[in-house]
């Protein structure tokens, strides 16, 4: 059932996938226990249907709710936990809550560099969400720091970096 709703979900058919991610999560909770990580990860998927269905306070407590169990069962620094926190701080992020989202994602980060490495796609990802926080904080400098080192780690030619950090400062 889970992979239905996954479908319905890529399919952009929201709320069919949220009603069967709600079975789904229900059915896992008796079976598996509402710890097994396919439960929390039936959680998750849940959570990502309502962000998409723009049902962000629903969502946060999701999201909320699967972070704390993932840190108690399958640790702070499982790549599944460090990614709760991610889908935490865009949920706050969907919301306004900026600050939060900053928090969260200087949070993912840290742990992210530390697991993966500071070159890592996924690191990098973060890196460059958490510039477009402080971009929507006016925090343009720290937004642009922020850019040009990923850009510059991802793309070893600096003349592109620069050009493509002009764009960006050219539409802000």
């Amino acid at each position: 059932m889970d992979n239905l709703a996954i479908a319905c979900f890529r399919q952009g058919k929201y709320s069919d996938a949220e009603v069967l991610f709600k079975q789904c999560l229900d059915r896992r909770k008796v079976v598996l226990g509402e710890n097994h990580s396919d439960t929390l990860c039936t959680m998750t998927n849940l959570a990502a249907a309502y962000d998409k269905m723009k049902v962000h306070s629903d969502a946060e407590v999701l999201h909320k709710q699967c972070l704390v169990k993932m840190k108690v069962v399958l640790g702070e620094n499982n790549l599944c936990t460090i990614r709760a926190i991610s889908d935490l701080a865009g949920n706050c992020s969907y919301q306004g809550k900026y600050r939060e989202s900053e928090a969260l994602y200087k949070q993912c980060l840290a742990k992210l560099k530390i697991v993966l490495g500071e070159s890592h796609f996924d690191t990098l990802n973060i890196m460059s969400n958490l510039a477009l926080i402080y971009d929507q904080q006016v925090s343009l400098s720290l937004s642009l720091l922020l850019l040009l080192v990923s850009n510059n780690t991802c793309n070893p030619n600096p003349s592109q970096s620069i050009s493509n950090l002009r764009l960006y400062t050219s539409s802000a």
